[in-house]
C-alpha cells in the first residue's frame, strides 16, 4: 500500500537528520564535562600532592607528612569519584540523547499514522463568499419558483485511502432545550452533480458537497433530503419560529470511524441573514 510504502524513505531521512543534529549536541555536552571536570578539580592542590608524592619516591623527603596523607587522600577519593562521575554523565548524555531522538520519531510517525488512518471531517459556513453558502433559485411544485439560499457541508477525507459509502444523516433537532425531530433520522442527499445520491465514495485528500438546509424568499425551510422537504413538528413547521436551532449531524463511511458533528442555526425568517455554522458538540 504506498502509505507503508512512503514511510521507510521518511523514517529514514529523520533518523540521518536526528543523528546530525544529536552528534553537535553530543560534542557540545563533552565540551561543557570537561569544562565542568577542571573547574571542579583543585588544580594547586593535585600540583603539591603529586610534587610530594614524586619527593618521596626520590628520597628528597624522607617521609610524608600528615598534609601529604591529606591530599593524598583527597586526590584518591577524587580520582574515584571523576572516575565514577564521567562514565555516568556519558550515559546520562546517551540517555537524553536517545529519548529526544525517540521522542521526535513518534511524533512525526504518529502524525503521518494519522493521515494514512481513514476518517472524515466536516466543513461548512454561512459567510457570503463561502463555498457553502448558494443562492439559486428553488422550485416549488407547480414549477414556481422562489428565491432561496442553500446552506451546504462539505464531508472532507483528509486521508491517503479512500472512505467508501460515506453518509450524512440529520439524527435530531433542538431549539431551547427542547428535542423537535430525533424520533427519524433523515439521510441528507450530495450535490451538485450527485443530486439525489445519498451515499458515495470519496477518494484522498478530497471532499464532496451535501445540502443541510434550504432556506426560501418565502419563509420555508426545507432539509436537504431528496426531494427537499419541510420538517415538521406536531403538524406545524419545525421552523416555524425565529430563534436558534442546533443540527446534530453523524458523517460515517464503511471504512473510518464514525464523526457526530452539531450545527448550529439562526434562523431570521429571513434567507439573506439566516446562517449555519458548526460548533462543539460538548457545549
Amino acid at each position: 500500500m504506498q502509505p507503508v510504502v512512503t514511510a521507510q524513505p521518511f523514517r529514514a531521512g529523520c533518523k540521518s537528520k536526528f543523528s546530525r543534529t544529536c552528534s553537535m549536541r553530543l560534542w557540545r555536552h563533552i565540551w561543557a564535562l570537561l569544562r565542568e571536570t577542571v573547574e571542579r578539580l583543585d588544580v594547586a592542590a593535585l600540583v603539591v600532592t603529586v610534587g610530594l608524592w614524586v619527593a618521596r619516591l626520590f628520597g628528597v623527603v624522607p617521609e610524608a607528612t600528615a598534609l601529604s596523607r591529606i591530599q593524598l587522600g583527597v586526590i584518591l577519593l577524587g580520582v574515584v569519584w571523576i572516575s565514577l562521575w564521567i562514565p555516568y554523565r556519558m550515559l546520562r548524555i546517551q540517555f537524553v540523547r536517545h529519548e529526544s531522538e525517540s521522542g521526535e520519531l513518534r511524533s512525526r510517525i504518529k502524525a503521518l499514522e494519522a493521515q494514512i488512518t481513514p476518517r472524515l471531517e466536516l466543513l461548512t459556513g454561512s459567510d457570503e463568499k463561502s463555498p457553502y453558502r448558494l443562492s439559486h433559485p428553488f422550485i416549488y411544485p407547480g414549477n414556481v419558483r422562489r428565491d432561496a439560499v442553500y446552506l451546504r457541508g462539505a464531508v472532507v477525507n483528509p486521508s491517503f485511502e479512500a472512505v467508501s459509502e460515506c453518509s450524512v444523516t440529520l439524527r435530531r433537532i433542538e431549539k431551547d432545550g427542547i428535542v423537535l425531530m430525533g424520533h427519524e433520522h433523515r439521510p441528507l442527499a450530495f450535490v451538485p452533480e450527485f443530486q439525489g445520491v445519498l451515499s458515495k465514495s470519496i477518494s484522498p485528500r478530497n471532499d464532496a458537497l451535501f445540502d443541510i438546509l434550504v432556506v426560501t424568499a418565502q419563509g420555508d425551510v426545507f432539509l436537504g433530503t431528496h426531494p427537499p422537504e419541510i420538517e415538521r413538528t406536531n403538524g406545524q413547521p419545525t421552523f416555524a419560529e425565529k430563534g436558534l436551532y442546533f443540527l446534530f449531524l453523524r458523517i460515517s463511511g464503511a471504512n473510518s470511524a464514525p464523526l457526530e458533528v452539531r450545527l448550529a442555526f439562526s434562523w431570521t425568517q429571513n434567507h439573506k441573514t439566516s446562517c449555519l455554522w458548526m460548533t462543539d458538540p460538548k457545549a
